[in-house]
Parts: structure tokens; C-alpha cells; sequence
């Protein structure tokens, strides 16, 4: 008999709505029957080696890996990418090829992108990937999608990316170390970066935040006394 291991994720009720904060730094809402990413960077690793920074390559392969095992498990019908789906200017290469390859084997998948910042010249290749522009901010089900972080008030909650969010943790003995997260705060949650070789941001936490870490593909909350 074979064990199916799942991607762990952790339900939270917000907004009178619920959404899976999942290990895959991914959100699947189930009212709409869509999946939530954030900061693909598509193209980054290339751009690296391109200036003659050794990383790792088939960080695209594995990064798609992840979209499609999301996909799988959620069963969800749409992707929504908030925003630097790319990197940087949509060129030929190895990484594009790659994506349009995996588009084509999900193209019953409806693809929303809004733009981010990195995202600029992207409208042709989101034509070839057969994907569709949302102008920011866009309203979906009663929720602000955006790219970049707006502070939102109880009648304007928000989801958004570009901030690449991360805790910092403090072990026995005073060591630290750092995790991306989800983070909700002033009712609005953002969302962790989804590509590699993204960086991240370590979030300085107020009274009444929320933060969800992530370690080997586990959610968990943590704490906040402030």
C-alpha cells in the first residue's frame, strides 16, 4: 500500500471566508476553486548564471513541480499569480520554454496574473501562456488582490505579495533563524515568495499580527505576546 504524503497546510477563517495556508508557500481558497502565489520569479536562476553566478539550474522543472502537485491535491480550477510572475524581460531561453511546456499540459487551467513591478513587458508572453492581466488593484469575491502591500481596513481586505515576508526565530541558547511566512496584518495577509532565489524580508511583528511559518513544508502559527 502506498502513503500518500501531502503537502501539510493549516486552515484559517478570515473574512467570513476560509483559505488553506499550504507548505508549498501556495493558498488554495475553496469559495473560489482557486490557488493563491506570490513572487514566482521566473527566469531569476537564468538571469544569475547569465552574470556568472554559479546556482543551481532546474530550479524552473522543480518550481512547476511544486504548481502542479498544488494543483493536484487542491483540484483547483484557476492559478493566480500576484504579481513578478517573471523576473525580468519575458527572453528566449531554456526557463520559458520550460513554462509554455507546462501551460500546454494544464491548459484547462485559467490563469490570472496581477502585475507586479518585476512583471513589466510580460502582457506577450501571458498572451502565449494563454493567461489574462487583472488591473490592481482587482476585486475577487469581496477581496483586494494586489501586488504590492496596501494597508486595508475591516471593509477592505486585501491579499497581496512583493514583500517576500520572513520570521526570525530565536532557539535555545540564542541562536536564531529565518523562515518565510505567511503574514496578516491590518486585514490584509501576505503572502511568501513562491520562487527560488527570491531573498526575504523579516517582518517586525505589532500587537495583533499574525504570522504563519513554514519549515519542511509544514504551517505553523507562531506566537505574538507583543
Amino acid at each position: 500500500m502506498t502513503v500518500e504524503n501531502r503537502v501539510h497546510y493549516l486552515e484559517i477563517a478570515w473574512n467570513n471566508t476560509s483559505l488553506q495556508l499550504r507548505g508549498d508557500k501556495t493558498i488554495y481558497w475553496p469559495a473560489r476553486d482557486c490557488l493563491l502565489v506570490a513572487d514566482c520569479h521566473f527566469g531569476k536562476a537564468a538571469t544569475f548564471r547569465g552574470a556568472g553566478i554559479p546556482v543551481p539550474s532546474g530550479t524552473t522543472e522543480q518550481m512547476l513541480q511544486t504548481l502542479t502537485r498544488a494543483l493536484t491535491e487542491t483540484a483547483a480550477r484557476r492559478l493566480i499569480v500576484l504579481g513578478d510572475l517573471v523576473h525580468g524581460p519575458a527572453k528566449q531561453g531554456t526557463w520559458r520554454a520550460t513554462l509554455a511546456a507546462w501551460r500546454q499540459r494544464h491548459a484547462a487551467l485559467q490563469l490570472d496574473l496581477v502585475p507586479g513591478n518585476h512583471d513589466r513587458g510580460v502582457a506577450g508572453f501571458l498572451r502565449e501562456l494563454n493567461g489574462r492581466v487583472l488591473a490592481e488593484p482587482h476585486d475577487e469575491g469581496g477581496a483586494i488582490l494586489v501586488h504590492h502591500p496596501q494597508r486595508a481596513d475591516a471593509g477592505n481586505w486585501s491579499l497581496a505579495g512583493h514583500l517576500h515576508p520572513a520570521i526570525r526565530l530565536v532557539e535555545t541558547g540564542r541562536s536564531t533563524f529565518k523562515l518565510p511566512c505567511f503574514y496578516l496584518r491590518h486585514h490584509q495577509l501576505i503572502l511568501p515568495a513562491f520562487g527560488d532565489f527570491t531573498g526575504t524580508k523579516t517582518v517586525t511583528t505589532s500587537a495583533g499580527d499574525q504570522v504563519f511559518a513554514i519549515a519542511d513544508g509544514h504551517v505553523f502559527r507562531v506566537g505574538n505576546d507583543r
